[in-house]
């Protein structure tokens, strides 16, 4: 307020003097401040939207290297060879070897190749090819155990050293018991010399052979000293090479003196 009170006196003092010298004095003018105004600096705030994927966007990593561990695989070979598979079923009894293959060849009544091994027929025997009987043998065994057909064979526990490189056994085809069917159709014999050994003696098909009753000792004429076999009362008096049974059962009496070393047993080979 005093400034503006000083500028409009002294605006009225030049006044005055300019009207007793004639002149025309312009106004004083005051010069202005000249006020410089800085920009505004404005710092642009961040959207939601980039807040929002300040916040979510994460810095890309390599992703971890899948590490792949490999899968060993174990291969159990099982003996004999691969053309044979090893069975528990329930025509196998004892612990000899029994397994079932392709049936490969019938030799002839009793003797056949099962699984790449020749198999003999436990106490089964049937007559020679050139014996009377022996090719309708060969064809019955052919009939039952048909060629690249499955046949389970059984091994005799009582003759696992076998016969001239085959094994004993007995064999199945088509769920019948080979040995058996033979005897049943009156095809073969029972070979009584093995029934002290064979672990398939007591079987049904094989016992009333291996082991007559008393009824068929009496009308086979057959000594009870000799139980597991069929030889006939003295006379004649008979000695080992007058019979093919070999290691045999003898008891007491024992007329024609079989067990010379009084173990038991008749005959051993």
């Amino acid at each position: 307020m005093l400034l503006l009170i000083v500028v409009v006196f002294l605006a009225g003092c030049i006044t005055q003097q300019s009207q007793i010298t004639g002149k025309v004095t312009e106004p004083l003018q005051i010069p202005k401040e000249q006020v410089t105004i800085e920009p505004k600096t404005t710092t642009q705030q961040p959207t939601i939207q980039e807040k929002r994927n300040e916040t979510t966007e994460k810095p890309y990593r390599q992703p971890p290297t899948q590490t792949t561990i490999p899968t060993t695989t174990t291969t159990t070979t099982t003996q004999p060879s691969t053309t044979i598979t090893i069975t528990q079923s329930a025509e196998c009894k004892g612990s000899a070897r029994c397994f079932i293959g392709n049936i490969d060849e019938i030799t002839d009544g009793d003797t056949l190749e099962v699984g790449g091994y020749s198999i003999r027929l436990a106490l089964t025997s049937t007559p020679e090819l050139y014996q009377s009987g022996g090719e309708e043998a060969k064809q019955f065994t052919a009939n039952l155990c048909a060629i690249d057909s499955k046949a389970l064979a059984d091994e005799d526990d009582g003759q696992t050293e076998g016969s001239y490189g085959r094994i004993v056994a007995v064999v199945y085809c088509q769920n019948k018991n080979l040995n058996a069917e033979l005897l049943y159709n009156d095809l073969a014999q029972v070979d009584t010399r093995f029934c002290s050994e064979s672990e398939f003696s007591n079987e049904e098909w094989a016992k009333s052979h291996c082991f007559p009753t008393k009824s068929n000792e009496t009308e086979t004429n057959c000594h009870s000293s000799y139980p597991t076999v069929c030889i006939p009362y003295p006379p004649p008096d008979l000695d080992c090479s007058d019979i093919s049974y070999r290691n045999f059962q003898v008891l007491s009496p024992d007329p024609h003196r079989f067990d010379v070393d009084k173990d038991g047993i008749g005959c051993e080979s």
